[in-house]
């Protein structure tokens, strides 16, 4: 469960710092979000009620890190000027610039992921596309029986599984969206996630991981409340 934001309420200055374990940081550039695409993989699902989650992250763990430790200054200097008129003034104003500049910075590099469960049907296709990603990687070799065999070399197989749990993932997410200017990512591919998931911080990585899991659980047990009947049928 998510920590609760600290509170900070001194001479006018007051706001919530969110816990640093959900900001991440990505250099600009390194995401690249090109022209939606026209096909969606989600135009089948039209019609069928699968739940549905967002989570948001943000991309700055810089800016994070920065302002915990302003927020720390700020508690050592109450705790040594515990009587406000001997504080100074200067002083006071600098902190709450630095502490609105490092909230607006933050609040700016935010991304929310809008997800949507899946069937236990598409899911399985995830190791075909990640096949299909990394055929040019095997090696030809003889097999047990003597037959020529295409395998993926040891050194592949980390990669393999990375790519395809961001198969698995892109299938969740219908689209994100920057908070800094507002564009729309739909349907982003699996070399999109792969690349997000390679460069995001791990805790980043695990808050949106742990959204997609609970949402495959409440999309298996969709399902099987469908396959009881438990729905209304047309």
């Amino acid at each position: 469960p998510r920590k609760p934001p600290s509170r900070l309420t001194w001479g006018g200055l007051s706001g919530t710092v969110d816990s640093m374990s959900e900001e991440i940081e990505l250099n600009e550039g390194d995401l690249v979000v090109p022209a939606p695409s026209e096909f969606s993989m989600f135009d089948m699902l039209d019609g069928v009620e699968y739940p549905e989650e967002e989570v948001t992250v943000a991309l700055n763990e810089k800016a994070a890190h920065r302002l915990a430790n302003v927020m720390r200054e700020i508690r050592a200097y109450q705790d040594e000027h515990p009587d406000e008129s001997t504080m100074d003034e200067d002083k006071v104003n600098k902190f709450r610039k630095d502490v609105a500049d490092l909230r607006d910075t933050i609040e700016k590099s935010k991304m929310t992921f809008y997800l949507k469960g899946i069937s236990d049907d598409l899911l399985t296709t995830a190791g075909s596309v990640a096949e299909e990603k990394f055929e040019d990687r095997k090696k030809e070799m003889v097999g047990a029986e003597g037959i020529p065999i295409k395998v993926l070399p040891q050194a592949e197989k980390m990669a393999y599984m990375r790519y395809m749990n961001a198969v698995t993932y892109s299938m969740f997410i219908q689209r994100f969206v920057r908070h800094s200017d507002g564009a729309v990512r739909t349907t982003p591919s699996p070399d999109e996630i792969a690349a997000f998931m390679d460069k995001a911080p791990e805790a980043a990585k695990g808050i949106l991981v742990r959204k997609i899991q609970e949402l495959r659980v409440k999309s298996a047990d969709y399902e099987a409340n469908l396959d009881e009947g438990f729905f209304q049928k047309s």
